[in-house]
């Protein structure tokens, strides 16, 4: 999947030949139960699809299937976590599956009701009535890995079985900085300096922009706020608890990180 680039393009009611990735009227994926795989092999279907990606060999189209097979597993979003073997697989998964629910859940303009139009080749919507273009929303969230001495800080969120970085959404009039500063100091009541970017995912559950930063604390007694987290505490390399799993940037934050420690 690696020659695969991203591109948009409206293919109703033709012949489609490539990689096909399906949906159900619910918006919920459909995983081969045979290949274990949500991405088809090459074949040529005639339906309404929309071309996500392409490369000089083949390309990738979304649809939705209204006549599931007998081979096909309906999957909620999460579920298919299990089966992404890879950050390739999670990228065009995250695309795939955002991409389909704005074509097909976002109807309706939020201004003043009126059905909006089908989906342009830039992505947006129009409203014939406010003449607004719409666009996809994506949510920018911040992730830190806060360090002190030889010492990481890690917290258990409400309602999640492992330990991880701190995270926070990026408010209006905000730089991805000053967000880390503040949502590290809401969260656990430190604060922080000499912020280094580590890198960015796309996470699909259900639009954000994931932003990964490293940032030392200026002090280390915690002031955790309960309504958000159940606990936090420093760890050292020899002493950590369960962690997110693979594919997460949190998790390859959390790795980078410890590199950081002595």
């Amino acid at each position: 999947m690696r020659d695969f680039n991203a591109c948009f393009e409206i293919c109703l009611n033709q012949k489609n030949t490539g990689k096909h990735i399906f949906f159900d009227n619910q918006g919920n994926i459909l995983l081969d139960a045979e290949t274990n795989s949500f991405i088809s092999s090459d074949m040529t279907i005639k339906n309404d699809a929309y071309k996500v990606y392409e490369s000089k060999t083949s390309a990738i189209f979304i649809s939705q299937q209204n006549e599931i097979k007998s081979n096909f597993i309906c999957l909620k979003q999460r579920e298919i976590l299990r089966y992404l073997r890879d950050e390739y697989d999670l990228m065009i998964y995250s695309r795939a599956a955002q991409l389909f629910s704005w074509v097909k859940s976002y109807n309706y303009c939020s201004t003043d009701g009126t059905r909006l139009s089908s989906i342009n080749e830039d992505l947006s919507k129009s409203c014939s009535s406010c003449q607004k273009s719409i666009f996809p929303k994506i949510s920018p969230c911040i992730l830190v890995a806060v360090l002190s001495d030889e010492k990481i800080l890690l917290a258990k969120h409400l309602n999640t079985p492992f330990f991880t970085v701190l995270a926070g959404f990026v408010e209006y009039g905000e730089t991805l900085e000053e967000c880390v500063v503040r949502e590290v100091y809401e969260e656990v009541g430190i604060k922080v300096h000499d912020l280094k970017y580590h890198g960015s995912q796309t996470w699909p559950f259900p639009n954000q922009l994931m932003v990964g930063f490293i940032a030392k604390a200026y002090d280390t007694e915690i002031m955790p706020d309960h309504s958000e987290i159940e606990s936090a505490e420093w760890f050292d390399k020899s002493n950590l608890p369960t962690i997110p799993p693979r594919l997460s940037l949190s998790r390859s934050l959390i790795e980078k990180a410890l590199n950081f420690l002595p």
